[in-house]
């Protein structure tokens, strides 16, 4: 009987452990509409955007808001979380931003979710670490520093960032 209830809490304990991540590819899109979803569309087009159908579970696009420069000029600022691994359930996480025409002009990788706290401002929440404010002052930094962690901007546009 002992083996027997060895034998289940195995099982159970397997089952946990190496849980399949379908590739369901199920989408879904927050923020002020119809910025949101046309962004994502950008975001699908874009190198380093948006996960191909058929390669990863779910993935979540959300339009934070924008930030804009000493000329006018906006920045969309999105965040895309993608799970996917057949077997491992693992999780992509990407701070994009957009100019006006709707084309990328740089992302941060595995970056936590921001928040805006004012007009070009933004809070990073990061592990245990204090919240690490952030004011953008026209240009995207090369190394965004959060809690003494830099996160190295990838797909940048130009020296201003965009």
């Amino acid at each position: 009987m002992n083996n027997f209830f060895i034998c289940l809490v195995f099982l159970v304990f397997s089952m946990s452990v190496f849980a399949e991540c379908p590739t369901t590819s199920t989408r879904h899109v927050k923020g002020d509409e119809p910025l949101a979803s046309v962004l994502y569309e950008a975001a699908k087009k874009a190198e380093m955007g948006s996960w191909q159908d058929g390669t990863f579970n779910w993935e979540v696009f959300s339009y934070l808001g924008s930030l804009t420069d000493e000329k006018g000029r906006k920045l969309y600022v999105t965040y895309l979380e993608t799970i996917w691994g057949a077997s491992s359930c693992r999780g992509s996480y990407r701070l994009i931003f957009f100019n006006e025409k709707m084309e990328q002009v740089g992302q941060y990788s595995s970056i936590e979710k921001p928040k805006f706290i004012g007009p070009n401002k933004l809070a990073f929440p990061y592990e245990d670490e204090p919240i690490t404010e952030w004011e953008f002052k026209g240009k995207l930094p090369s190394c965004l520093e959060v809690a003494d962690d830099c996160f190295e901007l990838k797909n940048g546009k130009s020296a201003l960032g965009y």
